[in-house]
């Protein structure tokens, strides 16, 4: 294989030549976008052409829901598509558990009152709506 054609094909793999797909379609294609920086991962798929805008993008969490904003590993926020939440989260998740359960100890939280709170977060998000 030529350097060339090394080239071509790292860069569709990365979505970053072809025909421009959806916000969803870009995450769901590459699993997930770092979102550290939320900017910086509106710009990353806008360089994909996965959007014109970053409005695009934040219609693709916000209205759509299509996409999420979640810490999958190493504290750092990802953009994944909504479908793919749950298997990543099995995957990842009791690694993250045990750091957050840790960190709540080091913070004073009562284990009864961290049990709570996905309910109470639950109950905010069903009444309110999205939330910062």
């Amino acid at each position: 294989m030529t350097p060339e054609a090394l080239r071509r094909r790292r860069a569709a793999a990365q979505l970053l030549a072809g025909a421009r797909k959806s916000p969803h379609h870009a995450v769901s294609a590459l699993l997930a976008v770092q979102a550290q920086d939320p900017r910086a991962a509106k710009l990353a798929l806008r360089a994909r052409g996965a959007a014109a805008s970053a409005a695009e993008v934040d219609a693709a969490l916000a209205r759509e829901g299509s996409l999420v904003v979640t810490w999958l590993m190493r504290g750092t926020l990802h953009l994944v598509a909504r479908d793919d939440l749950g298997w990543l989260h099995a995957l990842t998740g009791r690694q993250g558990a045990a750091t957050t359960r840790r960190r709540l100890a080091e913070l004073g939280v009562p284990p009864a009152d961290a049990e709570r709170a996905p309910d109470a977060i639950e109950g905010a998000l069903e009444a309110e709506g999205m939330l910062t």
